[in-house]
Parts: C-alpha cells; sequence; structure tokens
C-alpha cells in the first residue's frame, strides 16, 4: 500500500466572528449616537429665548419664575412699544395662541396669496407691542377665511403691495414659520 505523499490543497482559512455580547454592544452603541447626534435635535429643538420665539401660555398651567440672571450679566434693554398702522390696534387684537406681527410689506408673490413682512413688532395675547431689533422678515399667507381691511372697509388681497405698512394676526407657529393671517389691516 503506498501512500501519497503529495499535500492536498490548503484548507480554508477559518471566517472570524465578531462575539455575540460584542456584536449587540456595537450595536447598542451605534443606536446611542443615532439618536444622540441625529434625533435628539429634530425631537428636542432648544427652549425659545424670546417672548417672539416662545409658546403661547396653557391656560390653567403652573406659572414658573425665570431665574435669576448672573450677577456678571448685562440687563437687556426695555422693549420699546411699536405703533401698529392707524386703527389696526383696536381691530387687531390675538387670541390666546396667536400673534399680531406689523411692519413692511417687502415683496409680494402674485396669485399665491403670500407675501413677506420686514417684522418691526409684535403683540401677544394679554401683552403690549414688543418692537424687534433688528427686523426679521415673516412670510404671511392669506386663504379664503382671512380678512383684510384698510382704512375700516374690507379690501383685496391684491391691494397688499410692497412697500405698504401692515398689521396680520394670526396662530403663532413660532419664529421661522409661516403665519396663516386671520386678519389683515393696512
Amino acid at each position: 500500500m503506498a501512500m501519497d505523499t503529495e499535500p492536498g490543497p490548503p484548507a480554508p482559512p477559518a471566517k472570524k466572528q465578531i462575539p455575540l455580547p460584542a456584536a449587540v454592544a456595537l450595536l447598542v452603541v451605534a443606536l446611542a449616537a443615532l439618536f444622540w447626534f441625529v434625533l435628539k435635535p429634530m425631537l428636542f429643538a432648544p427652549a425659545p429665548t424670546d417672548a417672539y420665539n416662545a409658546p403661547a401660555p396653557v391656560p390653567g398651567a403652573p406659572v414658573v419664575p425665570a431665574p435669576a440672571p448672573a450677577p456678571d450679566a448685562v440687563p437687556a434693554p426695555a422693549p420699546t412699544p411699536v405703533s401698529p398702522p392707524a386703527g389696526a390696534a383696536s381691530q387687531l387684537v390675538p387670541e390666546a395662541g396667536e400673534i399680531v406681527v406689523s411692519g413692511a410689506v417687502k415683496s409680494v408673490t402674485p396669485g399665491t396669496g403670500q407675501f413677506t413682512v420686514e417684522v418691526t413688532g409684535i403683540q401677544l395675547p394679554g401683552k403690549g407691542s414688543i418692537a424687534l431689533s433688528p427686523p426679521r422678515g415673516k412670510v404671511v399667507i392669506l386663504n379664503s377665511k382671512t380678512v383684510i381691511k384698510s382704512g375700516g372697509a374690507v379690501v383685496a388681497a391684491d391691494t397688499i403691495a410692497p412697500g405698504a405698512v401692515i398689521s396680520a394676526v394670526g396662530h403663532n407657529r413660532g419664529m421661522g414659520s409661516t403665519l396663516v393671517a386671520r386678519r389683515v389691516v393696512l
């Protein structure tokens, strides 16, 4: 009996596998990083920093006092009242969850019921007018329920033109979002 002395083909290398506990730990770390860096900023936005950005108060909710300023903090100047267009103050009263924005129309998008206002002042429910410095742009949208008045008379949407000084009231969706106007006064 003759033995074959020639070596056969080399054996394939053994597959390397990650132990199950290490794979689970790696998965947990990856999911935590995804939440922390991607989902958390989208789901939990930073707290509002000013009255224009703050959500409307919830009726019946407890009022929590603001924290005391740091001893070396420089106090912010008091907001100065803003005058809305003549007659607008009596016509535009924000209801709970609404805001009044006042300023000059910067641009109008024809046929869309949208225009951009350079907002120089706001008013929240139960508060006086607050001046914004610097002014902020706000897109105002008109819908079929929007009432537009000029000099006490109802007018058409095409009356709104760049340069017109207006006040508009609608649901407060926060800074950077559009304002769907319930009423506009020129």
